[in-house]
């Protein structure tokens, strides 16, 4: 029996950019919806940390 096909999102260096966009590819359009969920949740995650960072500079500059 074969394995079903594997989608792995790489970083620049070729590792692996997270263990959740490590995807088996048994039901092809599962696999594609469990993709874009997953990127969806990453970049969210990537926007939520950014206005962090923007928020704790403004906060720092307005307390000096």
């Amino acid at each position: 029996m074969t394995q079903p096909p594997e989608l792995w999102v790489l970083t620049p260096e070729q590792g692996l950019f997270n263990k959740n966009l490590q995807i088996r590819f048994s039901n092809p359009d599962k696999g594609i919806k469990v993709l874009q969920e997953n990127l969806k949740k990453m970049a969210r995650i990537r926007e939520i940390k950014a206005l962090q960072s923007n928020s704790s500079q403004t906060c720092s500059v307005g307390k000096n």
